[in-house]
């Protein structure tokens, strides 16, 4: 009973997090920034250079090296790095304003008590 319960647990947290990584892809899409212009023209730019990677940005297969294991692999850990980053940027996002809220108090309290020694 515990194993099931620390394993709902578990899941529970993972649909949080992947719930705020799907959050924050709705927001960057409303928001127009899923991806800048200078970022589209380097893309471009790596494309026209051939290899793997310009298989990738075009969207076809421009380097007979790439097959489709390996796209998958490398889309697989692309979309990793991409939720641990998301991940790592709204958690760091919820620290500052934990940090701002914290100074606020203090700033307050501080306020507080050079006016009652006033």
């Amino acid at each position: 009973m515990e194993f099931f319960e620390g394993h709902v647990h578990q899941l529970t947290e993972e649909i949080k997090r992947k719930t705020k990584i799907i959050q924050s892809y709705i927001l960057r899409e409303e928001a127009g920034t899923l991806s800048p212009a200078v970022m589209d023209a380097v893309k471009v730019q790596r494309a026209r250079k051939g290899g793997i990677m310009a298989s990738v940005f075009s969207s076809r297969q421009v380097d007979g090296a790439l097959t489709l294991d390996l796209a998958l692999k490398i889309s697989s850990k692309m979309q990793a790095v991409l939720e641990d980053t998301l991940l790592k940027n709204m958690t760091l996002k919820e620290n500052m304003e934990t940090l701002a809220n914290e100074i606020d108090r203090l700033s307050r309290l501080l306020r507080q008590k050079n006016s009652r020694h006033v």
